[in-house]
């Protein structure tokens, strides 16, 4: 190993964070790259390597945490497609969203009337004994 190493943390968290033949790949293009890069400019490689170090906590990467063939896409490329999918069909999107919107408007209002009258009871003192009164309309001959 030459005079010039790596961040002492950075490569620690880097050992903690891969496994496998994964670790040892990784783990060695970073160091020769560091390597070459810190013979022209020692502090901007070390920023370098922090940053590879933080992509690497941040995103999968293949043969880490059940990520590779066949896992679950980045989140990224997963919201761009969804993106794109919305643009193109715009039509579409609505039919979707709108009864959506109306159903939970509907489920919402319902419930929120079910509790105050029912659920939740009265705010009076005795509502059991609350009694309905109404006023006798003359002009219809009610007395």
């Amino acid at each position: 190993m030459s005079a010039i190493s790596p961040p002492r943390l950075a490569r620690w968290l880097l050992e903690r964070r891969l496994s496998g033949p994964t670790k040892t790949f990784f783990m060695g293009d970073l160091e020769e790259r560091f390597v070459a890069m810190a013979h022209a400019r020692p502090f901007r490689a070390r920023l370098w390597y922090w940053r590879q170090c933080v992509l690497a906590m941040v995103l999968p990467m293949p043969g880490v945490m059940g990520v590779g063939d066949g896992g679950p896409a980045l989140l990224g490329s997963d919201l761009r497609q969804a993106v794109r999918g919305i643009v193109r069909n715009p039509i579409q999107t609505a039919l979707a969203v709108v009864p959506l919107g109306l159903g939970i408007g509907v489920v919402a209002t319902a419930f929120s009337i079910v509790w105050g009258t029912v659920l939740a009871g009265l705010p009076f003192e005795d509502a059991h004994e609350l009694v309905h009164f109404e006023r006798a309309r003359l002009a219809e001959g009610q007395e």
